[in-house]
């Protein structure tokens, strides 16, 4: 994996190119419990990433406790690039 230095991202104004011509259906697949993020540092998040090329994939439906993952979600896992966890008070506290 690569890494760039705080100034070699603020230079780029777009993803870089082995993002872009990537086969992955997402780049990033955010992790997150949406009762505690998901109408404040989830959305900007994700709408910060968009603005700047990077597809990414956020559940919109909101799990309630000891309901399984549905076949969509585990699909888009496996076709994200990356994951992004966002720790949040009741996280570990999900079900899966």
């Amino acid at each position: 994996m690569a890494y760039t230095t705080r100034d070699e991202a603020s230079s780029s104004s777009s993803c870089s190119p082995s993002i872009q011509t990537s086969s992955w259906t997402n780049h990033v697949f955010l992790s997150f419990r949406g009762e505690d993020t998901r109408h404040g540092f989830t959305d900007h998040l994700f709408a910060s990433l968009e603005r700047r090329g990077i597809k990414t994939f956020k559940d919109d439906y909101d799990l309630k406790k000891g309901e399984k993952i549905s076949n969509e979600l585990n699909k888009a896992i496996e076709e994200s690039m990356f994951a992004i966890i966002i720790l949040s008070p009741n996280y570990a506290s999900s079900t899966w």
